[in-house]
């Protein structure tokens, strides 16, 4: 229910931190791909451990203890 209000409002930055943590992969999936779609064009930033948001980013930062990695792709965030 708060993910759908978050992207009712349509704002210009979406910040959605473990948004399906709770989820199946298959429902994870659908769920990304929804939010990849209907975010078009617009800035979102995930906080997540999960492959599948990885994959579905343009951009990947690694953030440990000590610092954030350089940027990268997706693929190389999941190999």
């Amino acid at each position: 229910m708060v993910l759908a209000r978050a992207l009712a409002a349509r704002s210009s930055l979406l910040v959605l931190d473990e948004p399906t943590s709770a989820l199946d992969t298959v429902t994870e999936v659908s769920v990304a791909r929804a939010v990849a779609a209907h975010r078009r064009g617009a800035a979102t930033v995930v906080l997540s451990a999960s492959e599948v948001w990885c994959a579905a980013a343009d951009r990947v930062l690694t953030v440990t203890e000590q610092d954030v990695a350089p940027e990268h792709t997706a693929e190389g965030a999941t190999s």
